[in-house]
């Protein structure tokens, strides 16, 4: 089994950013990390903003969600149908 592994180098946060070929519709979110201090608290989600950078990130997230340690990756955090119904390009 390969495992990769991403770090930030000097912050806190990371940012993904993730295009699609198409139009998805997204229902729900699935994080698995190793238990510790760098797991994540939360994550910011927002849809259709491919230019999205760190310098504006600091406003209203189309939606936030606070996660629990899950290593299984049981969990699904269900997102907001009317933000993520026709995603083109996710950023979280």
């Amino acid at each position: 089994m390969m495992v990769q592994v991403v770090e930030s180098d000097d912050e806190q946060e990371l940012l993904f950013s993730i295009p699609f070929n198409g139009a998805v519709k997204l229902t729900g979110l699935c994080v698995i990390g190793e238990n510790g201090p760098s797991y994540p608290n939360t994550v910011k989600l927002w849809s259709n903003l491919p230019e999205l950078r760190f310098d504006n990130t600091r406003g209203k997230a189309h939606q936030e969600i606070s996660l629990t340690y899950d290593p299984s990756g049981t969990l699904a955090y269900q997102v907001n149908l009317s933000h993520f119904s026709r995603v083109t390009h996710l950023s979280l």
